[in-house]
């Protein structure tokens, strides 16, 4: 029984301490009496709860991973823009639905065959495209003014000129990315045709960019310019969700331990639901790992003990051009 007791008396003076505090602008975790070895070598998990926010598409910034950057307003975008102010007279719920008519009257999807369909009459422009925004093309950085002006372009180039339009008519939202093979295909409800024409029904998307927008009362609306989906009625907010469409937090933030030595790891980053506000992630720290060799086991002999105190920040990534977000919480 005296042994007994011992150990769990043990048990609890290593049993770390764990404070946290936050501000929409970065959370700290503060641990004390932190106890991790090679055979337990990460702390309880942390989970951070994050928002996200409107992302401003303006002059001189890169958005999309590098796709494209805001040079300037071209005669076609400004025209567009007149355009796009006059949708501000009518309800602001009925604008998304506007806006991606307007957009997709002038910027069209650069599939294979409309792109060889142009090559019987502009081929200067089906090579334009073939190099620069087509399916096939590599991710390069394009001028958002090129898209506009050329008129054709895929996810990221529709997403990103989608979200500019919907600024000028009174909106705000912001860019969203799914990970590779998380969104998967199906047939919709209102035409039963396949949503998406690059893979089969049922397949997964190597990676998919679209847009929400955020209205005056906090409602988030899933649209995506490539597809002309929007989530603004149940039957269309539906096929968002049967479609997976996860929004990828990851571009968001950072997190690091500023003190100790251990690292901070990601057990999940946050996935935003079609129209959620919030989303969580799960961070530990745990011991540095060595460096790992193909096929075996994880170690660590040069690391393989740490008791003491340590603190996790983690903090929205200023100015990223995919996701802006802010933090709503921190708890252990």
């Amino acid at each position: 029984m005296p042994e007994s007791i011992s150990q769990s008396g043990l048990s609890k003076a290593r049993e770390p301490s764990i404070i946290t505090e936050s501000t929409p602008q970065q959370a700290k975790v503060h641990f004390s009496n932190l106890h991790l070895t090679s055979e337990k070598p990460e702390s309880p998990i942390i989970i951070v709860c994050f928002g996200k926010k409107p992302l401003p598409i303006k002059e001189g910034f890169i958005y999309g991973e590098k796709a494209v950057v805001f040079d300037r307003i071209s005669p076609k975008m400004k025209e567009l823009s007149i355009q796009a102010g006059l949708l501000k007279s009518i309800p602001e719920e009925q604008r998304p639905r506007a806006v991606m008519s307007l957009l997709r009257k002038h910027v069209q999807y650069a599939y294979d065959n409309v792109v060889t369909l142009l090559e019987k009459h502009d081929p200067v422009l089906a090579q334009w495209i073939t190099e620069n925004t087509g399916i096939n093309s590599s991710t390069k950085l394009i001028p958002l003014s090129e898209i506009f002006e050329k008129g054709y372009g895929v996810c990221r180039h529709l997403s990103i000129a989608y979200l500019w339009l919907a600024q000028q008519a009174g909106l705000e939202g912001t860019l969203a990315c799914s990970a590779p093979l998380v969104i998967r295909n199906i047939k919709r409800k209102d035409n039963n045709q396949p949503l998406f024409k690059c893979v089969p029904v049922g397949n997964g998307l190597v990676a998919h960019m679209w847009d929400e927008i955020r209205l005056s009362n906090g409602k988030w609306i899933p649209v995506d310019p490539s597809t002309q989906l929007i989530g603004d009625a149940d039957e269309g907010f539906d096929m968002f969700r049967e479609a997976n469409y996860l929004m990828e937090g990851a571009y968001g933030y950072n997190h690091e331990c500023v003190e100790g030595d251990v690292v901070s790891s990601v057990e999940t980053n946050p996935k935003f639901l079609p129209g959620a506000a919030f989303a969580d992630a799960k961070i530990i720290v745990k011991l540095k790992p060595d460096a790992r060799k193909l096929g075996k086991p994880r170690t660590y002999s040069q690391h393989p003990r740490f008791i003491g105190r340590t603190s996790l920040s983690i903090s929205p990534r200023e100015n990223n051009g995919m996701v802006n977000l802010t933090i709503n919480s921190a708890a252990s």
